[in-house]
């Protein structure tokens, strides 16, 4: 299994070492694939904008300014995109829970596409 897990920046890792999240993303089945929302699969460029500010959003710890000043955006910008991601999917990305799930649903659909085109 953490051969699996290897890449060209991690040619070796320990089982030990593997992120529990990377795992169960990593090993996620067909039926786990189902339940990815359809809004989620279009391909579009706002959708990917989209969970790209969310993503930041998460790495810079639910910190507004700080999400406007990675991704270079005014912080109008930044709330205006979090508002967008809860009219269009109904998920409030400003809590743990919504974030945690944009976040792994991001994941699995990165994951997705890596099994689809490998590099």
């Amino acid at each position: 299994m953490a051969a699996d897990l290897a890449s060209v920046s991690r040619p070796l890792i320990h089982f030990s070492n593997i992120d529990l999240m990377e795992f169960l993303i990593h090993r996620a089945d067909k039926a786990a694939l189902r339940l990815i929302p359809e809004w989620a699969q279009t391909g579009d460029g706002q959708t990917q904008e989209l969970f790209q500010t969310v993503r930041t959003y998460a790495d810079s710890n639910l910190n507004v300014k700080e999400t406007a000043r990675r991704m270079s955006v005014h912080t109008n910008t930044v709330y205006f995109r979090l508002n967008q991601i809860k009219k269009r999917t109904g998920v409030d990305p400003r809590t743990f829970s919504g974030a945690s799930f944009l976040l792994t649903l991001s994941r699995l659909l990165e994951s997705r596409t890596r099994k689809v085109h490998p590099r």
